[in-house]
């Protein structure tokens, strides 16, 4: 996933088997980005891909955006929360 490793993401593992790409800010928010309708990563830039926004916490998500493919996640990420 070149396109949100050039943006400061990296895959990291979530718990039980679970993975998401996760780009960690210095304020301690991050955002983690799925497959639609699974808890793992993306594995096409052209798949539906669920982006969530995490507070300090990481409990639950502050904001979601279901986007349509990666490009567009990123795009929507830097429309509707002014980052990346």
């Amino acid at each position: 996933m070149k396109a949100l490793t050039k943006h400061g993401f990296s895959l990291t593992q979530t718990g039980g088997g679970c993975t998401a790409y996760e780009r960690i800010f210095s304020d301690g928010q991050s955002i983690l980005i799925t497959a639609e309708n699974d808890a793992i990563a993306p594995t096409s830039d052209t798949e539906t891909v669920l982006v969530g926004l995490y507070g300090k916490d990481h409990s639950e998500p502050l904001a979601e955006i279901l986007s349509r493919n990666v490009d567009c996640a990123i795009s929507d990420m830097r429309e509707v929360w002014g980052v990346i």
